[in-house]
């Protein structure tokens, strides 16, 4: 019964990120759920107390493998350089994988109607920037990584070449591959993160 009862709470947060991921969040009612997932208004309110209960639990479903992700590799025995590519790979990897991510948290953040989950999404996103922007700096301690730069500076430029690269495959309706393109991406952006600032000076 308690299998029966987690698993109908998986479809309807799956059905919220469908409809999220193609319609925007406004789209998202609790009529809307229960016609996706072929139950009653009643049937939906028995697994969560609400629309913000139900949206919560969609920030989660995606911010919680993540941040396992995240620990394991930033524990690693392995040089800030490797990290990042790890962190760069893996970020690649999972969207391709689940491209309505992107999509579904960029509606939860931009939904001015939803203060709480709008944190909860910044939050989430300031988290994966701090332990990056902590790889960096220890990389540039450790004489892996160009000195001068903030590293902060250096975390936008890597994320922002990623979501610009992301946005492309968007735009083209996922017509490359956007791993492939990543790991070419990837090997520019390590080319600039180490090299030595006499170098660029």
């Amino acid at each position: 019964m308690r299998h029966d009862h987690e698993q109908r709470s998986r479809e309807i947060v799956a059905a919220a990120v469908k409809v999220i991921s193609k319609e925007g969040l406004e789209a998202l009612t609790i009529k809307r759920l229960a016609a996706e997932v072929g139950v009653t208004d009643a049937a939906i309110y028995r697994h969560f107390k609400s629309k913000d209960a139900i949206l919560a639990e969609v920030v989660d479903k995606f911010s919680s493998p993540l941040r396992d992700v995240r620990n394991t590799i930033i524990a690693a025995n392995l040089s800030s350089i490797e990290k990042i590519e790890m962190l760069f790979n893996e970020k690649c990897l999972r969207l391709s994988r689940h491209p309505e991510q992107t999509m579904v948290m960029r509606a939860v953040m931009e939904f001015r109607g939803h203060r709480r989950l709008n944190k909860r999404a910044v939050d989430l996103l300031e988290a994966y920037r701090d332990d990056v922007v902590g790889v960096i700096r220890e990389g540039q301690e450790r004489g892996e990584i160009i000195a001068h730069p903030d590293p902060e500076h250096l975390y936008f430029m890597l994320i922002g070449g990623l979501h610009a690269l992301v946005q492309r495959w968007e735009m083209s309706r996922r017509s490359f591959d956007l791993r492939q393109e990543g790991a070419k991406l990837w090997y520019s952006m390590k080319m600039l993160l180490g090299k030595n600032v006499s170098d660029i000076t």
